[in-house]
């Protein structure tokens, strides 16, 4: 985009030099436009003169017609270069709106994991609590869970804790 936009301010700077350019050979014509006809025009000097004269008419006008084309050749690629442009701004639009649509989705995405996570972990702590709670009515050890060994065996042999209610060590830690 920054490539076009440079393009596009060195054709309109290449169109203003050449614009004071056109302008001096305009005004040449127009002044020679208000005389009669080239067969018409004597100069007092000679028909020599008359000649020459004709002859730097004819450059002239060539000369006028050959800037008018590359003008309009510049024009036309200076209108291509703003079409381009335009076309790269609305895309460039587009793609941020999709981006702005996409974001507000992986907020909402994220928000709705961050209240599920909120909720397991609550869950998950109400389910350690009860299972602590049983362990009690059921005369196991507890601590900050059900005490268990390395074999997660508890007080009881025949009973073994795993997950969140279990822990292991004096102090109480949970094993997982």
């Amino acid at each position: 985009m920054e490539k076009t936009k440079q393009q596009l301010l060195e054709k309109e700077e290449q169109i203003e030099k050449n614009k004071g350019r056109l302008e001096s050979l305009v005004d040449v014509a127009l002044r020679f436009s208000r005389m009669p006809p080239e067969a018409m025009v004597m100069l007092p000097e000679g028909s020599s003169k008359t000649l020459r004269v004709s002859k730097a008419l004819a450059m002239i006008s060539k000369d006028i017609k050959e800037e008018t084309q590359k003008l309009a050749q510049q024009k036309y690629e200076l209108e291509q270069l703003q079409k381009t442009l335009e076309i790269q701004k609305k895309n460039k639009e587009n793609r941020q709106q999709a981006l702005k649509e996409k974001r507000k989705d992986l907020e909402k995405n994220l928000e709705e994991r961050k209240r599920l996570q909120a909720s397991l972990r609550k869950d998950i702590q109400e389910e350690a609590r009860r299972a602590k709670e049983l362990a009690k009515k059921a005369g196991l050890q507890v601590n900050r869970g059900i005490i268990v060994n390395d074999y997660m065996e508890t007080s009881d042999p025949n009973i073994f804790a795993v997950g969140e209610c279990a822990c292991t060590g004096v102090h109480g830690a949970n094993r997982l």
